[in-house]
This record gives C-alpha cells, sequence and structure tokens, in this order.
C-alpha cells in the first residue's frame, strides 16, 4: 500500500533501523501488515520481510542494517480479512522511523488509500480474438475488481 523511501547520505557507517511506525485507519478488517525492503531496488517485492503485525497502531518492530549511503525501499503491505466487504476503506501513512535509537519523522506526510472492490473468479482468456486482446488490458480490467459469471 504504501511506499517508504529512506535516502541515507555520507559516511554514516552502519545504520539500524528497529521500528518503523505506519498506522492505519480502517473499517476494513486487516489481517496482518507487513513491511517488505528492497534495499536499493525501487520495485516492490516480498521478498525480504523486515516487519509485520496486526495492531492498527502500524508499530513495527525490524532489524534492518544500512551500511552505504543510498535510497532503501520500503513497503508496506496489508493483507485485507477475508471478512471484508465491498466499499469498505483502508489507509495509511508512516509516522517515523527509527534509525540508531532517533525518530526520524518523514519530509513529507503521505497517505495511500483503497476501497475493498468486488471480487472476481473465472478464467480470462487474453488473445487476438477474446475479450482482452492484450495482457494489459486484461490487467486494466482486474484492477477494477469487477466480478463476473463468464468470460470470453
Amino acid at each position: 500500500m504504501l511506499h517508504v523511501e529512506v535516502t541515507v547520505t555520507g559516511d554514516k557507517g552502519q545504520l539500524q533501523l528497529t521500528q518503523m511506525r505506519a498506522p492505519w485507519q480502517s473499517t476494513s478488517p486487516v489481517a496482518q501488515a507487513n513491511v517488505f525492503a528492497t534495499a536499493l531496488n525501487n520495485g516492490f517485492a516480498t521478498t525480504t520481510n523486515v516487519g509485520s503485525t496486526n495492531a492498527n497502531d502500524g508499530v513495527f518492530a525490524m532489524n534492518y542494517t544500512i551500511e552505504k549511503a543510498g535510497e532503501y525501499h520500503f513497503w508496506v503491505a496489508m493483507n485485507v480479512a477475508p471478512t471484508a466487504t465491498v466499499g469498505q476503506t483502508l489507509s495509511v501513512a508512516l509516522t517515523d522511523v527509527t534509525a540508531n535509537a532517533t525518530a526520524v519523522q518523514p519530509i513529507s506526510l503521505q497517505t495511500a488509500s483503497t476501497n475493498v472492490a468486488q471480487g472476481i473468479s473465472g478464467t480470462i482468456n487474453v488473445g487476438p480474438s477474446a475479450t482482452y486482446t492484450t495482457i494489459q488490458s486484461a490487467i486494466e480490467y482486474l484492477k477494477n475488481g469487477y466480478r463476473r459469471t463468464s468470460y470470453a
């Protein structure tokens, strides 16, 4: 849901990140929230989980070491509970990151928000004579969260 960039400049030696606070507001139940690190890569991946919580105070205990200058990327991802219903909302914002025992606030407050959409099921055919002629058009359809009982 939320992309957090931590920029380190100069020679700091080791910088130890021990906590991230990203509380959420929600009418949708959240099963669990995770923080994933992708180091210097700004693409989302779930390979390195560095913190998790199921409390909406959003306190993620972390143990992440940065050893050189650069822009480090972290991702707060939410697992919405199966009991969520269409139209419920979820928003999250970064409060601070604790680095070497000092809480550092973001330069600007960013909030990520979403609504629970209607799920879909079935098979989506993609091809020259199918309803979706490109993978991208099928992805755009999936983003909308529509439910149909049959697909071309």
